[in-house]
């Protein structure tokens, strides 16, 4: 009944020599396996060995491997909600089976086993990209084995400064936060989201111990390597140091926590409490421009039937920078874990949209932490005719029932769509950045944001 269940979701997908099946930097929607043919997965060589930059870095000569029938790819991205980190073209003619994210999350929920092969694969693949083409695969398996899965609640602290290292951390899913103590107190040095190594600084040295705090921003698991295990690996193929420590020198987090900016340590500590380190697309307004004119949310109301997916009021603040309550289009999304439909989706840009075969059941609206989810009539209630009111007392709630037909009305779930695919606007952006007289709100990559405000110093 679950294959059954699973192969109704999924589709065949015939591809043809050269034909790009996943680009490098889209979201990932599907779990894709080869019935036939083959397919090449080209990694620049910035992901696959030198994963352990924080900020953004630029692509270098790119891994190739190729995989055929009866393997798999793009469970990585899928199970750790990032971006693709390579792009993937069929080398033959080829036959895919694409199962859809939902399909792949409800049956990993359903049988362990298929949860244990997706995991074993991501790890060897993962430490495979890490460790670069030159090591045997016989090797990287026997230390893939050597792993261990560890899951941190948000706010869980996952090494603290001054202790002696643990192990090398990949994290799998979720993001943490890198800080170091000054002046006798917790400073923010640096943003880490998942794909991204940490702890490897430490393994330079066997009496070295652990320079910065690392916490959880939210729900995170890595995938550790303890240190009897990747030491002797390393002393064996030293080029792997050399790779996985390339973009730092010993004095990296002395030389961060010499110049880190209090404040900016203080709004990033801020941003990571509010959920900014799970959102892919967060909506900012800086207080110190923002006239309260309120054009935002009726732009909103405007471009979506009346019905605004924005409060502009709500959401915490810190300093001049406000939070309000509309969706932040999450990396792993709760709205999405129980909907009976499917009808939650993820565009490949990322943002999280609701489909028109939504049936108005509510899990989405419980399940979202951030209360950003409402539900709505799914038609748009007619506008009252305040002339008719007086003067006959038409009011609104007659013209809504005969408009129905009876009391019920049907809702859905409604939420920031980014304003996808919205034909009637114009202009780049969504309604509320556009509608915005003082250019006080804006939409934001929460990593990209917090890497520029963490690199700006005064």
């Amino acid at each position: 009944m679950q294959l059954r269940d699973f192969i109704g979701k999924a589709t065949l997908l015939r591809t043809e020599p050269g034909e790009v099946i996943i680009k490098r930097n889209t979201r990932a929607d599907a779990l894709y396996a080869i019935l036939e043919g083959r397919v090449t997965v080209a990694i620049p060589d910035s992901d696959a060995a030198a994963d352990t930059v924080y900020g953004d870095a630029e692509a270098g000569e790119p891994s190739t491997f190729d995989l055929g029938p009866g393997q798999f790819f793009g469970e990585m991205s899928l199970l750790s909600d990032r971006l693709h980190s390579g792009t993937v073209t069929a080398k033959a003619a080829s036959v895919v089976v694409w199962a859809p994210r939902q399909a792949v999350i409800t049956l990993m929920k359903k049988d362990a086993t298929v949860r244990n092969i997706l995991d074993e694969a991501l790890v060897f693949r993962r430490l495979r990209n890490l460790m670069g083409p030159a090591v045997p695969n016989a090797e990287v398996q026997a230390l893939a084995k050597t792993t261990v899965l560890e899951t941190f609640e948000a706010g869980a602290t996952l090494f603290t400064e001054g202790d002696a290292p643990n192990g090398l951390h990949i994290i799998r899913r979720g993001s943490v936060t890198i800080s170091h103590t000054k002046n006798g107190r917790d400073a923010v040095l640096a943003y880490v989201p998942a794909g991204n190594v940490i702890g490897e600084m430490a393994l330079c040295a066997p009496d070295r111990k652990r320079s910065a705090t690392v916490r959880a921003t939210v729900s995170t698991e890595t995938i550790r390597i303890p240190p009897e295990a990747i030491r002797p690996f390393l002393e064996r193929h030293p080029e792997v140091m050399h790779k996985v420590v390339q973009k730092l020198t010993n004095d990296r987090l002395a030389q961060n926590a010499a110049r880190i900016d209090s404040r900016a340590s203080d709004v990033v500590s801020f941003l990571m409490k509010v959920g900014a380190g799970e959102a892919t697309n967060i909506l900012l307004i800086d207080e110190s421009l923002c006239v309260r004119c309120n054009n935002c949310e009726t732009a909103c109301a405007e471009t979506h039937g009346g019905i605004s997916r924005l409060d502009r009021e709500a959401g915490p603040t810190f300093a001049s920078v406000h939070v309000p309550t509309t969706c932040r289009h999450c990396e792993n999304p709760k709205c999405m874990t129980d909907c009976p439909p499917d009808a939650l989706r993820r565009h490949p840009n990322g943002e999280v949209f609701i489909m028109d075969n939504c049936i108005g059941c509510g899990n989405c609206e419980r399940n979202c932490p951030y209360h950003v989810i409402q539900m709505a009539p799914r038609e748009p209630r007619p506008r009252p005719n305040k002339l008719l009111q007086l003067l006959f007392g038409i009011g609104h709630d007659e013209g809504t029932a005969a408009h129905h037909g009876s009391g019920d009305v049907r809702k859905m779930a409604v939420k920031c769509d980014l304003c996808r695919e919205r034909e009637d606007l114009k202009l780049p952006g969504a309604a509320c950045e556009r509608s915005c007289p003082t250019g006080a709100i804006v939409r934001v990559d929460p990593s990209t944001y917090i890497n520029r405000i963490m690199s700006t110093t005064d």
